[in-house]
């Protein structure tokens, strides 16, 4: 039995397994208590049914486009949010970022071209686990550019996913 009180509400969670439970029912009782969390809203339920490799990638409304387009990548954040050790973390402040020209970090990702990385847009996540930022297309010369949405909290980031977004003239 495990009893805890968070944000002035008192929980008891009873777990039982058997003598002859395996080690596999052990760990999916672990996980399962790892994942107790309030979700913020209806999106992070969406989200903690995803929890398949890719599932958090974004989606861009387009590959390519010109200067001056408008571009929308949207997608949705872990939930409940955890750790690099796979523990639930409370990441409070925590924002979804779309960077341009933002490295070659993944397998498949174009190189950088000449010229700065840069912050396009973003959107406060601490009170959500979905995103949907719009952003326009620098004035740049028309090439192929990496386009990253980063997850960035206090103390650092990392990313959902990229774009290969290719500049036509």
């Amino acid at each position: 039995m495990i009893r805890f009180r968070d944000g002035g509400r008192y929980f008891q969670l009873q777990v039982a397994v058997g003598a002859n439970a395996t080690d596999a029912t052990r760990a999916d009782v672990v996980r399962a208590l790892n994942f107790f969390a309030p979700a913020p809203d209806a999106s992070c339920v969406q989200s903690a049914e995803l929890r398949a490799p890719g599932a958090y990638h974004p989606s861009f409304s387009a590959s390519s486009g010109a200067p001056g387009d408008t571009v929308t990548p949207s997608g949705y954040t872990p939930f409940p949010p955890r750790g690099e050790g796979g523990q639930y973390s409370s990441q409070q402040g925590s924002s979804a970022e779309v960077w341009w020209n933002d490295g070659a970090d993944f397998q498949g990702a174009v190189p950088r071209q000449p010229g700065a990385t840069t912050k396009l847009a973003g959107q406060d996540t601490s009170a959500t686990c979905a995103y949907t930022i719009e952003f326009t297309v620098p004035q740049v010369t028309p090439g192929v550019y990496p386009v990253t949405v980063r997850e960035v909290f206090a103390g650092g980031y990392s990313w959902y996913g990229e774009e290969n977004f290719r500049v036509t003239g």
